[in-house]
């Protein structure tokens, strides 16, 4: 699985890769090991991840299962959010033609612009890296399930991580 999918276990202190089968669940669950996938084709988090400091571990991120945006039931996620266009994001918030242009070579697409060059050694791969934004751009996630109507009432919507009856609990204890 690990080798299929591209997977690879490292030691979080040393930086030395673990072949999968030396390592044990245990290890996996002790926070001293990380597990990274590859970039590219198949990626779980697609082309494009927006990072972003939050408590929770959640990002922006492109998908490489294009399909799930047809779905009805789209809660298919560890937490993250699926960006169905992840590169119009990208444009929007970045500022620099030649940023844009690296970010498109970067994931495989031709440049905007071929008068603005990319620098790149040869069978380098190309990755854009942190891109501080000033000012910042707040990110606001909202996690409702009950939603109030224009019309009064109220619009119900599931509840796929269990937050209603955590909620709940707190309030009767209360």
């Amino acid at each position: 699985y690990f080798s299929r999918n591209r997977y690879h276990i490292f030691n979080k202190e040393t930086g030395e890769e673990l072949p999968p089968a030396a390592v044990t669940s245990d290890m996996l669950t002790s926070g001293r090991y990380r597990v990274r996938q590859d970039n590219g084709e198949g990626n779980s988090l697609g082309r494009l991840i927006f990072r972003f400091p939050n408590n929770f571990s959640i990002y922006l991120h492109d998908t490489n299962n294009r399909q799930a945006f047809k779905r009805t039931n789209r809660a298919i996620s560890h937490g993250c959010i699926r960006i169905e266009k992840p590169l119009e994001l990208a444009v929007f918030l970045l500022n620099s033609e030649k940023t844009v242009n690296k970010l498109r070579e970067a994931i495989g697409l031709p440049p905007l612009n071929s008068s603005v060059p990319i620098e790149k050694k040869e069978g380098e791969q190309l990755k854009v890296g942190i891109q501080r934004f000033d000012p910042s751009i707040p990110v606001v996630i909202d996690y409702y399930t009950l939603y109030p109507k224009p019309d009064g009432g109220w619009e119900e919507s599931p509840d796929p991580y269990g937050y209603d009856e955590i909620l709940l609990k707190k309030l009767e204890a209360f």
